[in-house]
């Protein structure tokens, strides 16, 4: 559930159920009504009283229960009333009498309850799609994760109260529908007024929570394999071509096998579907029914190296979680971070095992490229913020839960305990957890006693700090000369350059490589001194350990000599480059490192790698130079705009960006992030140029699908023109989107219209974006133009919005137009965020993350200082933290950046 930061409300009602009565089987019948925008349901649950009880207490949320009924095994009962408790998402049956403990009893309840709007990607929601003869047609999906069962039917919302299910969908008769297990039967329903109907009953799930629940329904096509198991299908509308699902089946029968051989459990269903739904966001990984947003399934037809990488992450950490997540789940939402964390290190895992010519490790180290996955890099500046909090804390509510330090940070740390304790033995604990734990839940404590048995070390001992302690440490390394050691001191790292806030010490492993290989030490206090090798050392090889490291200014010249030979990993490159670039960005006063001497680094370094990983790190923490004085004089922004030429240039003339049929994945990747990053190269500019002409004279292989991305924003920020503007536009909203034959090409059309500096442009790009105050969703210029054009509705939704922000940031004019959009439409803004909740307050991130002044900071602390409430206060937080960090660099290297220039 790799993109679903927040699925409810990010304050969740604290009330948790009493333990009275618990559910043990759920029979549910839904059968939505788009056109009433209503659903009508019966639920059916055969309950065990645990306490004697007057009063049945379970979740429910804008449900209307038309009857209730309790049917005790022996004897008899009467509800006499229903009351309802919206401030906390329940009602409670009151009965005429007490239920008797150890005894069972049948809840039978009628309802009706509200469908949530198209994307929302929040209880059930309707799919627009165009069905056969063109005609519009809704299908509809369920997404409860986190707590949104309870908007579907009554129950017992809670991770932990585990169930069997019994799902049966009311649908028009030509759907497909689909739910967690596979079709028992079909019935036709006949009725006086309207259509017949059809009601689809599927058998009983395993012992599941109600967040991994899903019903389907569509006109939908279907691509099998038959090479794994149990049959693996991917579904998808029938106006897409679902032959091009053929990538996601072929990567899901290796991510199944290579799951199943590193757990060492067998999946137990009887089947697996895979679902691309219009307007969904990210993947959702319901028990034996995966649902993607399209492109998570579906390539085009000409489909890009990093598309494919993408899907296959996305694909792979879904499957991950039938282990771990369904087959395990987290016992409360504060340990929600196992279940995405795990899935994340696994697919890293598993990636490496499944795709030739593609490090996914390394890939995870390095500050990704645009568009890219995010990974250790983001981590690291996320949880140097004064607005993060330790991966597991109680206090958040569920929503808040499913962020990065859950999965990015929680990764980190379960990669490093894997390192020290060994692949093979931390897979082995895995295997003993799930065994020990199958169709149960479970807590953080319960991994660590699972790693403990099998490794034979203290590992809860160690990773306490690290899961319940916010933040990392920096080591700061002092050489002893006429010792031969270093003396080792550890505080907390942060972006703003303070270091002591009273938190650590962090227990570590510290992996030194020297000229005889690697050496561990292990790190429990303070400080430490350690005998190395002064002439060849380097700290935290293969970058390992979820931390950064400060050298003395002589190191960091030996580094730079050290990477024209092979003493260093390529991990351990992008480690050093990305501690350098850190420590600099903090502007404290006591850096041994200032800006000109990173920049030197930098180019003296260039030459001698040909590393994608290297590069995307070079190319990563020279970005955040660049945004932090994206604001500055033309001298320091001409200054950066030549040592950005100096990088790259030469890798023009060595052939870099020619593409040839025996390049590998890597190749393939750094021939496409290096096009990027030389936007402003006449070469690229030309070939873009070119390339776009017969593009929209009709030549569809002009692009290279690899280049797609780069071309768009190139020629939108080199020509200013409306004329080419209106035709991005029009790719993006007109040219098969509704429709999705190609499902990635529009998406890239549409992140590049906010690259032209243009202000007229600027505003346009905004207005696309901008909701509307009177419908729920909101309906922009973007959504209009596309009801005019096509008899589909289209759904705009948030990750849609965020790409448009995302390449405004990028610019001057952009950022500081995006700030103004934020402050004149707050209103409605944060309105709908509370609503809607998919990916939170991100879009705070994005507009904030554009800017880096005084002047900058005081407007943003001013328009925040009486509107910050828990819904989006640390993601607020944390956007503020960043701007003070470049303010203080700016204002301590500013000068520097200037000498360095003359």
């Amino acid at each position: 559930m790799r993109e679903a930061v927040a699925r409810a409300a990010a304050v969740a009602p604290p009330f948790r159920l009493p333990d009275s009565v618990r559910p043990l089987h759920y029979t549910i019948e839904v059968e939505p009504d788009v056109a009433k925008n209503e659903i009508h349901g019966k639920a059916v649950i055969q309950v065990a009283i645990w306490k004697a009880t007057r009063h049945i207490v379970l979740h429910a949320l804008r449900l209307q229960v038309t009857h209730a009924a309790v049917n005790p095994a022996e004897g008899a009962a009467a509800v006499i009333a229903i009351h309802n408790q919206p401030e906390n998402e329940t009602i409670y049956l009151e009965l005429d009498t007490t239920l008797p403990t150890n005894s069972l009893a049948t809840v039978t309840m009628k309802y009706v309850g509200e469908m949530s709007p198209p994307g929302s990607m929040s209880g059930l929601c309707p799919t627009p799609y165009q069905g056969p003869g063109g005609a519009v047609k809704f299908g509809f999906e369920t997404m409860m994760e986190p707590i949104s069962a309870r908007s579907v039917f009554p129950c017992w919302d809670e991770p932990e109260i585990k169930a069997h299910f019994t799902v049966c969908i009311v649908a028009d008769v030509d759907l497909t529908c689909l739910s967690n297990m596979e079709l028992d039967s079909e019935r036709l329903i006949k009725r006086t007024q309207g259509e017949p109907k059809k009601r689809a009953i599927f058998k009983a799930s395993p012992l599941m929570s109600t967040y991994l629940v899903v019903m389907i329904a569509g006109h939908l096509n279907v691509l099998q394999s038959n090479d794994f198991r149990i049959p693996i299908r991917v579904w998808a509308p029938l106006d897409r071509k679902i032959e091009n699902g053929a990538y996601a089946l072929d990567i899901a029968v290796k991510a199944m096998k290579t799951h199943e051989s590193n757990y060492g459990l067998e999946y137990p269903l009887a089947k697996l579907d895979m679902v691309a739904i219009p307007g969904h966001t990210g993947g959702m990984e319901h028990w034996g029914c995966v649902s993607y947003e399209e492109r998570g399934l579906l390539l085009d037809d000409s489909p890009s190296e990093a598309d494919k990488m993408r899907l296959a992450f996305l694909v792979t950490h879904e499957l991950a979680h039938q282990w771990f997540g369904n087959i395990v789940t987290m016992r409360w939402w504060d340990s929600i971070w196992l279940n995405e964390a795990f899935a994340d290190w696994a697919t890293v895992n598993a990636l490496s095992q499944m795709i030739p010519n593609f490090d996914s490790r390394a890939s995870f180290l390095a500050s990704p490229d645009d568009g890219g996955r995010a990974g250790f890099q983001d981590a690291l500046e996320l949880d140097s913020s004064m607005g993060s909090h330790a991966i597991q804390d109680p206090r958040l509510s569920p929503a808040a839960a499913f962020d990065s330090i859950a999965y990015l940070k929680g990764c980190s740390i379960l990669r490093m305990v894997a390192e020290d304790l060994g692949v093979d033995i931390f897979l082995k604990g895995i295997q003993r957890y799930l065994h020990k734990h199958i169709y149960l839940t479970a807590t953080t404590e319960d991994l660590w006693i699972a790693l403990s048995e099998i490794s034979g070390k203290d590992v809860a001992e160690l990773m306490a700090t690290w899961t319940q302690t916010v933040g990392y440490p920096l080591l700061t390394v002092n050489e002893l000369r006429p010792t031969g050691k270093v003396a080792i001191n550890q505080s907390r790292f942060l972006q703003n350059g303070d270091t002591d806030f009273g938190v650590g010490p962090y227990p570590l492993t510290v992996q030194i490589r020297g000229p005889n290989g690697i050496e561990k030490h292990t790190m429990r206090g303070q400080e430490m001194v350690v005998p190395v090798n002064l002439f060849s050392y380097k700290l935290n090889a293969n970058l390992v350990g979820f931390y950064r490291v400060s050298y003395p200014l002589s190191r960091i010249h030996k580094f730079a000599v050290q990477f024209a030979g092979n003493t260093l990993s390529s991990e351990d490159k992008v480690g050093i480059i990305s501690d350098l670039g850190a420590l600099v960005l903090t502007g404290s006063a006591d850096r041994r490192c200032r800006v000109s001497h990173f920049l030197d680094f930098l180019l003296t370094v260039k030459d001698t790698t040909s590393n994608l990983y290297v590069w995307r790190e070079i190319l990563g923490q020279f970005r955040r130079v660049e945004a932090a004085f994206m604001f500055e004089n033309k001298e320091i922004v001409d200054t950066l705009k030549l040592v950005r030429s100096k990088l790259l240039n030469d890798l023009v003339e060595k052939g870099y960006l020619d593409f040839s049929p025996d390049d590998t994945t890597e190749d393939i990747l750094l021939r496409t992030l290096l096009f990027g990053e030389l936007r402003n190269h006449y070469l690229v500019q030309e070939r873009s140029c070119v390339a776009w002409k017969r593009f929209i004279n009709g030549e569809q292989e002009a692009l290279n699908p690899n280049l797609r991305k780069a071309i768009f924003k190139t020629v939108v920020a080199l020509d200013n023109s409306k004329d080419t503007w209106d035709k991005l536009k029009s790719i993006a909203l007109e040219r098969s989107y509704i429709r999705a034959e190609d499902p990635v090409t529009p998406l890239e059309a549409l992140s590049a219209l906010g690259s032209s500096p243009d202000p007229e442009l600027i505003a346009r790009a905004l207005q696309l974006i901008t909701p509307s105050s009177s419908t729920y969703l909101g309906i922009s210029d973007l959504e209009e133009l596309v009801l005019s054009k096509n008899p589909v509705p289209f759904v705009m939704n948030w990750a849609l919005r965020q790409s448009i922000l995302k390449s405004l940031s990028e610019h001057p004019g952009g950022a500081i137009a995006s700030w103004n959009w934020l402050m004149n439409n707050w209103n409605i803004l944060v309105d709908k965020r509370r609503k809607d909740s998919v990916n939170g307050f991100g879009f705070i991130t994005t507009v904030l993350g554009g800017l880096a002044t005084s002047e900058h900071l005081a407007q943003v602390e001013n328009f925040f200082s009486d509107r910050v409430d828990e819904s989006f206060d640390l993601v607020l937080a944390q956007a503020i933290d960043k701007i003070r960090a470049r303010c203080r660099f700016i204002a301590a290297d500013r000068a520097n950046l200037l000498k360095f220039a003359s």
